[in-house]
Formats: C-alpha cells, sequence, structure tokens
C-alpha cells in the first residue's frame, strides 16, 4: 500500500482480489470468465491511483524526492520478481535444458523489464502459445515499470501548472492514449496490447481520480 493513503483501504484490496480473481479464472478458461483479462486493465488504473496518490501527496508537503521514488519501487519489487525469474532459469535448466536458450531470452527481456517489446516482437507465427510461456504475464510489469520512469515527471509537470492548464493536460494525454488504441486496435492489435502508449490512459484515469 502507498505509504501515501493514511489509512488501510480495503476498497483497493478487494479491487486487487476481483482483478486477479479474474484474471486466474480467465486462463483457467472456467466459465463466466470469458472478459476475466479486464483484470490486467483494473491493475494498471489501481497502479494510476495509488503513484499519483503517492506524489502529489509528497509534492504537497514539499519533500518528493525522485530517488526515494525509484528506490521505493525497487525494495517493494526487485527482491521477489528477481528471486522468481533465478527459480524459472533453474527450473528450467534442469527439466527443459533443450529450452534453456529460448526462454534465456524471455527472462533477459523480463529482467530487464522490456518484455513486453520482446513479447511484441515475437508477435504473430513465430510466437509459442502462451500456455507454454511460463514468463509471458512479465508483459504487464514491464509496462508498470516503463510507467513508473515517466509518471513522476508528468505529476510533477502537472502539480506545477495553473488549474486550467492541468485540466487541458490531463484532457490532451488522456485524449492521445485513446486515440492511439483507437487507431491501432486494427492496424497492429499486438502493438496495441503491449505498449505503453495504448495503455496509458488508464493509468492516467487512475490517477485523475
Amino acid at each position: 500500500m502507498s505509504s501515501s493513503i493514511k489509512h488501510y483501504r480495503n476498497d483497493l484490496d478487494l479491487l486487487r482480489a476481483l482483478a486477479i480473481i479474474s484474471v486466474v479464472g480467465y486462463h483457467l478458461k472456467i466459465p463466466y470468465f470469458n472478459n476475466g483479462y479486464v483484470g490486467v486493465d483494473i491493475f494498471f488504473v489501481l497502479s494510476g491511483f495509488l503513484m499519483a496518490a503517492n506524489i502529489f501527496s509528497r509534492l504537497k508537503d514539499n519533500n518528493f524526492k525522485l530517488y526515494s521514488f525509484y528506490l521505493s519501487r525497487a525494495k517493494r519489487i526487485f527482491p521477489v520478481y528477481y528471486s522468481v525469474l533465478l527459480t524459472f532459469l533453474l527450473f528450467i535448466f534442469l527439466f527443459f535444458g533443450i529450452k534453456l536458450y529460448e526462454y534465456s531470452l524471455s527472462a533477459i527481456s523480463s529482467a530487464l523489464f522490456t518484455s513486453n517489446i520482446y513479447y511484441y516482437l515475437l508477435s504473430g507465427y513465430f510466437q509459442p502459445k502462451s500456455e507454454l510461456n511460463l514468463l509471458l504475464h512479465t508483459w504487464s510489469l514491464s509496462l508498470e515499470i516503463q510507467y513508473y520512469f515517466i509518471c513522476p515527471f508528468i505529476f510533477i509537470y502537472i502539480y506545477r501548472c495553473k488549474v486550467i492548464s492541468k485540466n487541458i493536460i490531463w484532457f490532451l494525454l488522456v485524449i492521445l492514449s485513446i486515440g492511439c488504441l483507437w487507431i491501432l486496435h486494427k492496424s497492429d492489435p499486438a502493438l496495441n496490447f503491449y505498449m505503453l502508449p495504448s495503455r496509458l490512459w488508464e493509468y492516467l484515469s487512475g490517477a485523475l481520480i
């Protein structure tokens, strides 16, 4: 939970739980979970809300530090994430050595938080079945990290603007992102799915809330 949220928010944890159940149900092909992938979008909106609450609160108190923001994100994500990646590589080495090179590329892109780009480049004919790709889910975390890199600069700039300018900037950023979504959903669905420009409006909607 973000340190800027003064009190424990049961409603946010409820949303997280619903999102997790939706995604798991979708991947397990449980009846009535055909649209469970929407859980990922819920996570993106929640992330936008929490990061904005964190940053704007600290800006208001005049104690926001960029390195502290990135350090807190690293402490929260890196230990567990890299432990999972190392366990995954050990598992592949012990049981599927013949696939080690192929899976290592996937692991490296995940470790560098560029797996969304890697899977986009693989999309289409050469893309392995999702059931066989044990790190495919890391695309969403890569997208999160890429958002973390840019959101402080967006929020700092908006915070320093006048009220009218703030609203115009929010509106333009959301419209530009939805425009990318609309243009790419037919011309390049994979690019639309994996890349931040088409997803940014979800984060910004959460931030605006």
